[in-house]
Formats: C-alpha cells, structure tokens, sequence
C-alpha cells in the first residue's frame, strides 16, 4: 500500500499535484483525480498503484485531445494525426480514443453533419469545397457521395440566391455580361458546379438588367480610356482600336462603342 501525503491544486488549470509516501510526486489532471478518487491519507494498493500510473501515462495526451475534439468536430483520422505528437503504445492509443468516442467527442458521422452545417448551411460553400474538406480529413469517399447527395437542389439554389443577392448591389459599375462572368466565377471558386452556377445566374439575369444603366456605364468607361490614351498616342486611329479592345473586354456591345466613340 502505498499513501498519498498531499494532493493540492497545480499551478495549470484543472491540475493536481499528487504526492506519495515514497517521495514519488505526479503532476495529473482533475478528471483522473475524480476517476481514481483520490484523497489526501487515501493508500493505493500495488494494483490501484498500477491501474494510476498507467492512466497518468495516457493523462496529457487525453486530455489536450479532449480539448482539440471539443474547439470544434474532428474526424477520426484528424485526431489520429493529432496524436502522432505523443509518443503513445498501440494500446494507449486506442484507450484514448475509445475514451474520446464514449464522451461522444470523437465521431465521424457527427463530424460529416457539423461540417456541412457549419461549411454549407452557414458559410454557403458549394459541394466541392465540401467534398474537397471531407476527403482531407479522411471520409471515405463512398460516404461523402451519399450524405452530399442528400443536400437538395432547393437548399442549392437557396445558397445560390444568397450568394447572387451579396454581389448583385457591387456590380453597378460593371455591364451586365461583365456583371454575370464575376457572379459565376464568384460562386464557382466558393465550390459550385460552373454549370450550375451559369443557370442560376443567367436565370437572374433581369435583376442585373434592372440595377445596371449599360449607357452610362460605357460612357464613364469610355471617358477613362479616352483619358488614359489621348495623352500617350498622337494617332486617333491607334487610340481608338485600343479603346474598342478594352471596352468590348469589360463586355460593352460593339455597336454602342461605335456609336460613342462616332459622338466623341
């Protein structure tokens, strides 16, 4: 039997120092203290003594995994990389999960429908940054086919709107051509198929005509090029190609750049 002689607090939070009779000390957390049930004058016999130091062994390692895995969900193979930081047995590692998956922090299926809530409902990321975020944290690939395809085309377009509304106020300056290639390219980097993401907004393409004065759009980018250029060519004929070039970029139509260049 061996005793314990003093049990204070740690200087780290939830910590205990624990000292025995044979001058042994051990630095552990609270949670082990309650598990054991140690007291100050409590003896451990030989096999308590045994079953302590085997969970002081695996403490630090359960205890930063326990706070990595409650931040936000983890999936099984990102907290097994989580792990590799410590040097544990085979054995003490599964002990540490098994532990984890008990106190419901360590589960991949609760991890698939926190990162889709969290990634599609809130952040309105399309399914491929989903798909892209579940294969780096190791889901097999069977699964994230089936629970993606659960995601409805009404949720999809529901994102797509809010996304569409989020710009739409931004493009006033642009041409409605201009306007619909940075919302597509817009909802295609956020993981939407290009496809879709074209239908949606050629779909809302009367919402932008309604927002958008092309004539005067063209007008302000007009006097800009004419600005730019009138001071650098001396040849009229240069300085309009270069003109017609940069306009019929931004998406003007070539038959109103003619008309307002002719104007001058």
């Amino acid at each position: 039997m061996i005793k314990i002689t003093s049990l204070k607090r740690g200087k780290k939070k939830n910590t205990y120092n624990v000292m025995f009779a044979d001058g042994t000390s051990h630095v552990v957390s609270e949670d082990l203290v309650v598990k054991m049930r140690l007291l100050e004058g409590k003896a451990l016999s030989t096999s308590k003594m045994k079953d302590f130091l085997a969970e002081k062994a695996i403490d630090k390692a359960l205890q930063n995994a326990k706070s990595y895995g409650l931040k936000k969900r983890r999936s099984s193979e990102q907290m097994a990389t989580y792990l590799t930081k410590y040097d544990s047995t085979k054995k003490q590692y599964d002990t540490i999960i098994n532990r984890l998956e008990s106190m419901d922090i360590l589960d991949d299926e609760q991890f698939i429908e926190s990162l889709i809530q969290r990634e599609f409902y809130e952040k309105r990321y399309g399914k491929r940054k989903l798909h892209r975020l579940l294969r780096e944290a190791g889901i097999d690939p069977d699964i994230i086919k089936e629970r993606l395809a659960n995601i409805s085309h009404d949720d999809i377009d529901e994102n797509l709107r809010i996304l569409f509304d989020k710009k739409r106020s931004r493009m006033r300056n642009r041409t409605v051509r201009a306007a619909m290639q940075t919302i597509i390219g817009y909802m295609a980097n956020r993981g939407y198929d290009y496809t879709q993401a074209k239908r949606y907004v050629s779909s809302r393409k009367d919402d932008l005509k309604m927002d958008i004065d092309e004539e005067n759009v063209l007008e302000k980018d007009y006097r800009k090029l004419l600005k730019k250029w009138s001071g650098r060519l001396k040849d009229e004929r240069e300085m309009n190609d270069k003109i017609i070039k940069s306009l019929l970029r931004k998406g003007h139509d070539y038959e109103a750049i003619k008309k307002i260049i002719g104007r001058g």
